[in-house]
């Protein structure tokens, strides 16, 4: 039932403008009628009522018509979009767990190194630190900072911690 909620909402988005565009258009013509209906049957009746509120019912009528479906669409438009987002968070949350899983056989295989020196990282750098036990990596960290740059040191947090995990 809540497997796909994104295309639910776009479907009920669909639904709500039909479905908002066919009750206005027959509820404004059925105002349009029975206000005309009521002008002719009052105006001979005792008791009188006044031509214009007879009158108003039909551009109320004519009113429903035209901002209803207006209503409608802005109402589907707010759906639709929310199905959207969903959509894309679920599209985009699944393409990170694939990163995710495929960063980690990577980093299995030692493909890391190429990775890093893509970013300006040497060569020896990265091995230097694959290599390092863990326990002078956190060294490093809490004592050497301002041996590395900012990049190297960044490398050096995430190798810590995908060894504490």
């Amino acid at each position: 039932m809540f497997d796909d909620i994104g295309g639910q909402c776009k479907l009920l988005a669909k639904v709500i403008l039909w479905v908002g565009i066919i009750v206005s258009v027959f509820l404004g013509i059925l105002m349009m009628i029975f206000g005309n209906d009521i002008e002719h049957t009052f105006s001979k009746a005792p008791i009188y009522m006044e031509e214009s509120s007879a009158k108003g019912i039909m551009y109320l009528g004519i009113a429903v018509m035209v901002l209803g479906p207006l209503v409608s669409f802005v109402a589907s438009v707010a759906f639709y979009a929310l199905g959207q987002v969903v959509e894309n968070t679920n599209e985009l949350l699944s393409r990170k767990n694939a990163q995710y899983a495929q960063g980690s056989s990577a980093q299995q295989k030692g493909n890391v190194k190429e990775k890093t020196q893509l970013r300006g990282l040497s060569k020896e750098f990265v091995n230097e630190i694959i290599n390092t036990d863990t326990e002078d990596l956190k060294l490093i960290v809490q004592d050497q900072r301002e041996l590395y740059t900012a990049e190297e040191f960044n490398f050096i947090k995430k190798q810590l911690s995908n060894r504490t995990r």
